[in-house]
């Protein structure tokens, strides 16, 4: 009987704990239960990104595009940048670049100043006339040739001398000191020159009559030279004269006859040509005649050929020896500018006609 009563009691407590432990697993499930409805209902939210992420049609087109946007995207801007903006710098083309290291020098040309430095006679576009006897009477380390001119003088001229006087006279520039120029056209003559003479070296060669003058300058010299044609053939050979004496001026062959009449020609006295080539370069060409008209009728003659021409201009001017006054009308016609002397010298039958025009 005591016995069955500790079972009966050990019994009563084992089914004591068995329900309280039924008690807790019930109440554990069902908070489970609750926890687990919660994500239930928020479900939607938390599955659409992986059914996004897992999905593979409609994420395949991205990547597909994306790398070959960023492919050509990157390459372009990184190709062409360095091309359009970094040439620009440091060029003369941007004046506002802070590095213009090795385009300075080209900035800072100065042709005229080296032009000048290296020829300071650029100004001088001189020449020698064809038939100059250079091999007679040559120029002396010339830097420059100032005039060059040609003068044929009738023998109407000096009727005391019957005999054309035809000479041609040269002013060129040289560096040469004084005396060495002196001493080379003294060594070209048979005989050197006196001293205290006007020309520092003055005599014949070849038939020729040559004379030599220094002009002392500060930075150069000029030398001015004159070589008389001869009337007969000389010992040097001129291929450029048919015939001495030469009997015209070879560079008024050309003469504007019908723009610039001689009026009533009677005799030439002189035929002027002359290359003054100084600074702004000009061709002077003169011819001097008498006339078998009057001194009135030629006055004139040439106004009214002229007096409405551009620049005409006409002056009256009293001569110390001589019959009669000056008479000079001025103007620009035909690509010329003239000057037309009448009563030249006071002498009413003898007319000069000058014409030049720039080089």
């Amino acid at each position: 009987t005591g016995s069955m009563s500790k079972l009966r009691n050990q019994f009563a407590r084992l089914l004591a704990s068995m329900l309280v432990l039924a008690v807790l697993v019930a109440g554990s499930c069902q908070s489970s239960s609750e926890n687990d409805q919660t994500p239930t209902t928020t479900q939607p939210t938390a599955t659409q990104p992986a059914t996004t992420q897992t999905e593979p049609t409609a994420a395949e087109p991205t990547p597909t595009t994306t790398p070959t946007v960023p492919a050509t995207t990157p390459t372009s801007t990184i190709t062409e940048q360095p091309v359009t903006t970094e040439p620009s710098k440091g060029t003369v083309d941007d004046p506002l670049d802070p590095l213009p290291t090795t385009t300075v020098p080209p900035v800072t040309t100065t042709p005229p100043a080296t032009t000048t430095v290296q020829d300071p006679y650029w100004y001088y576009h001189g020449y020698l006339l064809d038939g100059y006897p250079e091999d007679v009477w040559p120029l002396y380390e010339s830097e420059a040739v100032g005039s060059c001119s040609l003068y044929i003088r009738f023998p109407a001229r000096d009727p005391f001398n019957n005999a054309y006087n035809n000479d041609y006279r040269v002013v060129y520039i040289t560096e040469a000191e004084k005396e060495d120029i002196a001493a080379f056209y003294n060594s070209l003559l048979p005989e050197p020159t006196e001293p205290g003479s006007y020309y520092d070296a003055a005599g014949t060669i070849s038939g020729y009559e040559v004379d030599a003058r220094v002009s002392e300058k500060r930075y150069y010299n000029e030398v001015y030279l004159s070589v008389t044609l001869p009337n007969k053939p000389p010992a040097v050979e001129n291929p450029f004269f048919d015939e001495w004496p030469v009997t015209s001026n070879p560079y008024l062959a050309g003469w504007p006859e019908e723009q610039f009449p001689l009026y009533e020609l009677n005799e030439l006295w002189t035929e002027y040509n002359n290359v003054n080539s100084n600074r702004d370069g000009e061709k002077w060409y003169e011819k001097e005649f008498t006339h078998s008209g009057s001194y009135e009728e030629a006055i004139e003659f040439y106004r009214q050929l002229f007096s409405d021409v551009e620049g005409y201009e006409e002056s009256v001017e009293e001569v110390a020896f001589g019959d009669v006054e000056r008479v000079q009308l001025k103007g620009s016609k035909y690509g010329y500018e003239f000057r037309i002397t009448l009563g030249l010298s006071g002498d009413p039958e003898v007319i000069s006609i000058m014409i030049w025009q720039p080089m």
